[in-house]
């Protein structure tokens, strides 16, 4: 039976108690970034882990990592897409371990066995197991590239606005927008792997009903495209300039939301707000809350209020057992806004960061600072670097010595992966 959970009115005051500096005695994890970026601290990869390691994706001709690409992280895995149009994607595998290239998954196409998108959605549960959505449904494959079969699925239907999660039959996703009159929403859905819906979770609901399915037409505009600022996250953020039919004028912003799990709860944040959401509580369903003081940007204004210096954002985040790794933006993309890398301590409470260039200073072996971007269930950090990257980096320190790694990698090599344990 559907059912329907509403935190009602619970999110405004919250946030705004917890941001304001008023009251910091609420229920709830706070990380500092205020106070750590009036006090910026050299950040290192012991903090994170004691051991990197260098994992070169094997290279080959049939093998190659094309310029638009993006990668995800098992336990066992590394699951890198190419994401082209038509043809042009492609999905491949390799070992977590050691790099070495295991299959290519599926292909595009219009044929029962093809995906509509090289994108996968993987088995938050532990099963290795990839999901496509094409128009008519999924198709399911296994790590090594054989294909498991296909659904009937009428999920390609909804107007959906997160990446979703699949844990075996159930697929949770989130449902979120906000409008120029500073009316936002936040809803969780749980479905089964054929479209239909188990239940939903309102989560934040403030201000006016708002049509998700609703199309609004655009004049005169302008889009500027940004890439988020932790290296290949594959997080993106927009600013739209331009006139609504429903409200003239406006300059809105967008970003990527993120949803990921992490010892099974079910964290999201919403692009532009200051909180972590535990999409599974009974109660508060926030779970952290980044409190960025003065700087703070009024998330229930967007659309209304333009991003500038005065504010700051939270723009990638990492979660552990243990910790989070973040990054911040002091203003909008490209006009002299200024990037930080942070890290807070779930154990201590303790908040450190950083400028982004920085990132975490490599102190077990002297290499290039590292950029934690992907995790997984063991709480392995794993990060990228490109061949263009270690070549900038070594040019830069002529005199720092070199991994053996570097030995081994081809002409046009394919990324390395860097991992934290």
């Amino acid at each position: 039976m559907k059912r329907l959970k509403q935190y009602a009115g619970l999110l405004t005051g919250l946030l705004l108690i917890s941001c304001s500096g008023v009251d910091r005695t609420v229920n709830m994890n706070t990380i500092d970034v205020a106070g750590a970026m009036e006090n910026l601290q050299e950040l290192k990869v012991s903090q994170l882990g004691s051991k990197i390691r260098f994992v070169p994706l094997e290279t080959s001709d049939s093998v190659l990592v094309a310029d638009h690409w993006d990668f995800w992280v098992t336990d066992k895995y590394v699951i890198v897409s190419n994401v082209g149009r038509g043809s042009s994607q492609r999905c491949m595998t390799f070992d977590l371990n050691t790099g070495k290239y295991i299959a290519t998954i599926g292909h595009p196409g219009q044929d029962p066995e093809a995906y509509g998108s090289s994108v996968p959605v993987l088995d938050a549960s532990g099963n290795d197991v990839l999901y496509f959505f094409k128009p008519t449904g999924i198709v399911k494959y296994s790590m090594d590239g054989r294909f498991l079969g296909s659904i009937n699925s009428t999920i390609m239907n909804r107007r959906l606005t997160s990446y979703p999660l699949i844990n075996d039959t159930v697929m949770t996703t989130v449902l979120s927008g906000s409008s120029p009159e500073g009316d936002r929403y936040i809803s969780l859905l749980r479905m089964n792997l054929e479209g239909n819906l188990i239940d939903s979770t309102a989560v934040v609901t403030q201000g006016k009903p708002i049509d998700p399915n609703a199309r609004v037409r655009y004049f005169d505009v302008s889009i500027q495209n940004y890439p988020s600022l932790m290296p290949y996250s594959g997080l993106k953020y927009s600013r739209i300039k331009g006139r609504r039919e429903d409200v003239g004028a406006v300059v809105e912003i967008k970003g990527s939301d993120q949803m990921w799990q992490t010892d099974g709860y079910i964290r999201f944040h919403q692009a532009f707000n200051d909180s972590i959401y535990d999409m599974t509580a009974e109660n508060t369903p926030i779970a952290y809350v980044f409190d960025t003081g003065k700087w703070r940007y009024p998330v229930e204004e967007t659309g209304k209020t333009e991003m500038t210096s005065d504010h700051v954002f939270v723009t990638d985040m990492t979660e552990t057992t243990d910790k989070i790794v973040f990054a911040v933006s002091n203003g909008w993309f490209g006009e002299g806004n200024k990037g930080y890398v942070g890290l807070y301590n779930k154990k201590t409470g303790a908040t450190a960061m950083s400028k982004i260039e920085k990132g975490f200073q490599d102190d077990l072996t002297g290499f290039a600072p590292f950029y934690p971007v992907r995790t997984n269930n063991k709480g392995q950090l794993v990060g990228v670097m490109t061949i263009e990257d270690i070549d900038e980096w070594l040019e830069k320190h002529p005199g720092a010595e070199r991994p053996t790694f570097i030995d081994t990698l081809v002409e046009d090599a394919n990324p390395v992966l860097v991992i934290v344990e």
